[in-house]
């Protein structure tokens, strides 16, 4: 069974799909955090079989994993057409370096990243994402109250918003506005 997401729209595929669902740990417009605390982060964790044997998150894997998803969002906006973020790409970067990612070669010969770890597991999905070229189609939506993360299956890549019908129509509607204030005589 597809799943969709709250707008109708399909997931990501394959492992991208994890990084998704974990940029949308945040939902501003409903006011919901999935790592909020250590508690429902690990609950999070271990809906998606990804808990690991040892102890489970602490405060500081809960800071980190919240830096990664918001440094992960701020990398998604750049493929719906916002400026590059520095400080981003040097999270990321700097995480990376700390978490074990292997190449792995399966039987057809293509190589995938592996992750050993949660931290590691989202930045090989979002790493083989970038190096396969599906990265650009997964897009932070343009909406600055929404930034929900959508997966743009479009043909020419254009998507902005999570959901035309909400986030493309309140743009519209602040547009039409904006130019009513400037057209108007005081």
């Amino acid at each position: 069974m597809t799943m969709t997401e709250p707008s109708g729209r399909a997931p990501a595929p394959g492992p991208l799909r994890l990084v998704q669902e974990f940029v949308n740990t945040l939902d501003a417009e409903e006011g919901r955090d999935l790592l909020a605390d250590p508690a429902t982060f690990s609950a999070w964790l271990g809906e998606r079989g990804l808990a690991d044997t040892g102890p489970p998150p602490g405060d500081r894997d809960l800071a980190a994993a919240v830096e990664l998803r918001e440094a992960l969002r701020a990398l998604l906006r750049v493929n719906c057409g916002a400026a590059p973020d520095p400080r981003a790409s040097a999270l990321v970067n700097r995480m990376s370096a700390e978490v074990p990612v292997r190449v792995e070669v399966g039987s057809d010969g293509a190589a995938t990243l592996r992750g050993s770890g949660f931290l590691a597991t989202v930045l090989a999905a979002a790493g083989t994402a970038m190096l396969d070229g599906s990265w650009a189609r997964l897009k932070a939506c343009a909406g600055p109250e929404c930034e929900w993360a959508f997966y743009d299956r479009s043909r020419n890549r254009s998507g902005l918003w999570c959901d035309m019908a909400v986030c493309g129509s309140r743009h519209k509607v602040r547009a039409y506005r904006s130019r009513q204030r400037g057209t108007l005589s005081p």
